[in-house]
């Protein structure tokens, strides 16, 4: 039940005389429009509204209903009873009502004048007839305060009312569901003067909880977020400022920072897994709302990292990797090791042309760099010759045709001009009959073996140059947790500049879900050691994330680190999760490694 026990909506509700006394404004609540059809004839007709949830006050009370009560106890009713106008009695009852769980009537609170009893007709037999039909399963059933009237008053009129007095102030609670006593009892017990604040002591989240199924699109997606049963409330006042928190559904799986609850609704912030807002609400009780892309999400959260981020060399060629080609097939360790062996290595060239230069200035080495790639012929090898870790012949002639339908390689043949002494590649598509060298034209022989001509495989140029500058390897791990959850984006290589002037590079930026996540690729676990694991993880707590990812793809039998990044997270408040082979060579995710 959204709201408080007895609630409707529908019928008409009694608001306290304008020139009523205080107790009695308090109990029902003041119109302030004064419109004669809504207050009270008489003082007994706005006290009996009260009592049967029939009062303005109860018309306000059904948008503050708590949607979650943890841990409510259920306690006796209790009878405030007061003078007329006595402020600090009003003023207790006040809070005492404000406070009290409005989901279940688990400690009802009622306010009486002290000439009540005998001025109304009829009230002692209708709280006789609340407390039976309640059936309390604690002790006693009735607890009778004020502050202003006195405890010989309070007792007598317990009696008038047919209860029995019990002098202990201890109160029995008991839970929600065990209101009711098992066996229907006829005698009924209350005592004075108890102080009810522990009736209070539980977990709430106030609001009107409702349930809708809704299509989303990218933009201006509308949202029923006035239930039918509140809109009789605000009929009329179109603009009536609402606070609403919408979860569930797409907000699921949003990253929780700043700019993507902006990014949904421009007043909004995040509340715990729901967006909260204030807003205005149209006649026709929608919203306008956006679902961000998971493209949009990424820059959103990289712009909250609380740096000026960048991708990184590494990051542009990645994120162009991904783009032209299918990573999926990088999960086996096999692959990456067939990439690894045929990747040409362009270190030694750059090492010759270095020494060419004396006293090189920065920007003729990044010019050599740059160029040098094309200027070293690419590596290729037959399936009998890739000399990959841990890689039969037999397998590897899977793992290279495998790749090369994906089109990782190229398929070709091998010449050994006898003219100008140059071997060379010739893809399988540029083959002519007879086979020329590339180099001088000149017909060549393409080499064979005893089975016949042999298949030479070349990695594709662009993947090759990601390959050599270690990207390949961070393209497999994004793969692997990018596939771990359906909303998740990655940045694999991103630089940070700090307001105080401090840089950074982080390897893996990014959110799976509601996740956000940063971390360390290596190739090999080796190579994470005790100070790379401190400042890697030291990093993911500067940016932000709740879960820091440690990923390598060749296995040590020493797992000592992986027991010290538990160790290091906990302490830094994150969670670990690692990408790592698994015994059948695939790359997997874990939570703890």
């Amino acid at each position: 039940m959204p709201w408080h026990i007895g609630v409707s909506l529908t019928a008409d509700h009694v608001a306290a005389r304008p020139n009523g006394p205080l107790w009695e404004k308090v109990a029902a609540g003041i119109d302030s429009s004064n419109s004669p059809h809504s207050s009270a004839a008489t003082e007994d007709n706005a006290g009996r509204a009260a009592l049967g949830h029939r009062s303005i006050l109860d018309v306000g009370l059904a948008g503050f209903a708590e949607s979650e009560a943890i841990n409510v106890r259920s306690g006796p009713i209790l009878l405030w009873i007061t003078e007329p106008d006595s402020l600090i009695d009003c003023q207790t009852f006040w809070n005492y009502r404000a406070l009290r769980c409005l989901r279940w009537p688990a400690s009802p609170v009622y306010l009486l004048p002290d000439r009540a009893l005998s001025d109304w007709v009829g009230l002692e037999e209708l709280i006789r007839q609340m407390v039976r039909e309640r059936q309390f399963g604690g002790r006693p059933d009735v607890v009778i305060n004020s502050v202003s009237v006195h405890d010989a008053q309070l007792k007598l009129m317990g009696e008038q009312l047919g209860l029995t007095y019990v002098a202990s102030k201890q109160v029995t609670m008991t839970s929600i569901a065990a209101i009711v006593d098992r066996t229907l009892r006829i005698e009924f017990s209350f005592t004075t003067d108890v102080d009810p604040r522990d009736w209070l002591l539980f977990e709430r989240t106030f609001g009107y909880d409702d349930w809708f199924r809704v299509q989303t699109f990218r933009q201006g997606t509308a949202v029923p977020v006035l239930p039918e049963s509140l809109r009789p409330i605000v009929s009329g006042h179109a603009g009536i400022p609402l606070r609403l928190r919408l979860g569930g559904g797409f907000l699921q799986e949003l990253p929780r920072t700043p700019s993507t609850a902006r990014a949904v609704l421009e007043t909004a912030i995040w509340s715990g897994p729901h967006l909260q807002s204030i807003v205005g609400i149209s006649s026709n009780g929608l919203l306008n709302i956006n679902v961000p892309s998971q493209e949009r999400v990424l820059q959103l959260v990289a712009h909250d990292v609380g740096g000026e981020v960048e991708l990184s060399d590494k990051g542009r060629l990645a994120a162009s990797l991904l783009r032209r080609h299918d990573v999926s097939v990088l999960n086996a360790v096999s692959s990456l090791a067939a990439i690894r062996a045929l990747t040409t290595r362009r270190s030694k060239e750059l090492v010759k042309e270095l020494t060419r230069l004396e006293d090189p200035l920065p920007d003729e080495i990044v010019n050599l760099v740059s160029s040098l790639g094309g200027r070293v012929e690419r590596n290729y090898r037959s399936a009998g010759k890739l000399q990959a870790r841990d890689l039969s012949v037999s397998e590897a002639i899977d793992v290279l045709e495998t790749l090369t339908d994906r089109g990782w390689f190229e398929r070709g043949f091998k010449v050994s001009c006898q003219s100008c002494g140059m071997s060379s590649f010739i893809p399988a598509t540029s083959l002519a009959s007879p086979a020329l060298c590339p180099q001088c034209n000149t017909t060549s022989e393409l080499i064979r073996t005893e089975a016949g001509v042999e298949m030479y495989y070349r990695l594709d140029a662009f993947a090759d140059r990601c390959s050599d500058q270690g990207v390949v390897t961070h393209a497999a791990v994004g793969s692997v947790l990018l596939a771990s959850h359906s909303f998740s984006a990655l940045h694999l290589g991103v630089d940070i500049a700090w307001e105080d002037g401090g840089v950074a590079e982080v390897d893996i930026l990014g959110f799976l879900g509601a996740r956000l996540v940063a971390g360390e690729v290596k190739t090999s676990a080796a190579e994470f050691t005790d100070d790379q694991i401190d400042r890697d993880i030291a990093l993911s707590a500067m940016v932000g994330v709740q879960t820091h990812v440690l990923a390598y793809v060749r296995p040590t039998k020493d797992l000592r680190f992986l027991v010290r990044a538990r160790a290091v997270c906990a302490d830094a408040g994150l969670d670990l999760l690692v990408v790592r082979p698994n015994d059948n060579g695939q790359l997997t995710v874990g939570p703890h490694g």
